[in-house]
């Protein structure tokens, strides 16, 4: 019969019957068949973890990357959306004659002001507050203010849309030698008839009449001329026109 002590030779030395055999009350740093340590447990795992700030900056990299690359790509719910949009600039014709302040158009000349647009003062009353008052009591001109009536006329040439409202086309103003510019908006104001309509469209090729009127300081009739742009070009030239 065997002692316990005796050990088999089948057993391996690191095995648990190993160390029973041996009477140790702990076991014994196991080693391996060739006498060196099996391998630590922590390399025996399928793969180590990044510390935490490198894990942080990998997920951060690979957050912008995705970025890039969906605005490269265009996609997402916004995606063409600027593709709808009409960004085109108007052309910009030069105004046809030259004016300014000092040298406005006279009347009966027709300015083209650009964009397809041409304007023409057939003349004007500078005292129409007698005439308009009563069709505007909302303005309730004072003693220092008088309207003006000025007989417009408007063609709409070969602008880029087929028909164009005035109102959209166009900005007018009269400014006085106090240089002050009062725009139709500033102190809207409605004409006897025929009034020139400055909402409703006009196709290519036609031409508009009719009054437009304006609550001016009194003390500016006599310096007072019309100015006209094409809307929505800030580089164009205003032209300048004399009203009578």
């Amino acid at each position: 019969m065997r002692s316990v002590t005796d050990r088999p030779t089948d057993i391996p030395p690191w095995s648990a019957l190993a160390e029973r055999a041996r009477g140790l009350s702990e076991p014994a740093a196991p080693t391996g068949p060739t006498g060196a340590a099996p391998p630590d447990p922590e390399h025996r795992r399928p793969g180590r973890k990044l510390p935490v700030t490198l894990a942080v900056l990998a997920v951060a990299a690979m957050s912008t990357t995705v970025v890039i690359l969906l605005l490269g790509r265009g996609t997402g719910p916004a995606a063409g959306s600027f593709d709808r949009l009409d960004l085109r600039v108007p052309e910009l014709r030069d105004a046809a004659p030259p004016t300014s302040a000092d040298h406005p158009a006279a009347p009966g000349t027709r300015v083209a002001i650009g964009n397809g647009w041409t304007v023409m003062v057939h003349g004007w009353d500078p005292a129409a507050t007698a005439t308009l008052a009563p069709l505007n009591p909302e303005l309730s001109p004072t003693d220092e203010q008088t309207i003006v009536l000025i007989d417009l006329e408007m063609t709409y040439l070969d602008g880029e849309r087929s028909a164009e409202s005035p109102f959209y086309g166009v900005d007018l103003g009269v400014v006085g030698s106090d240089g002050r510019v009062v725009t139709p908006a500033d102190t809207p104001c409605v004409s006897n008839d025929p009034a020139f309509d400055m909402q409703e469209p006009m196709a290519q090729g036609s031409s508009r009449r009719g009054g437009i009127c304006f609550l001016v300081a009194t003390a500016q009739i006599d310096s007072l001329k019309l100015t006209a742009a094409p809307s929505m070009a800030p580089r164009a030239d205003t032209s300048w026109l004399e009203l009578g």
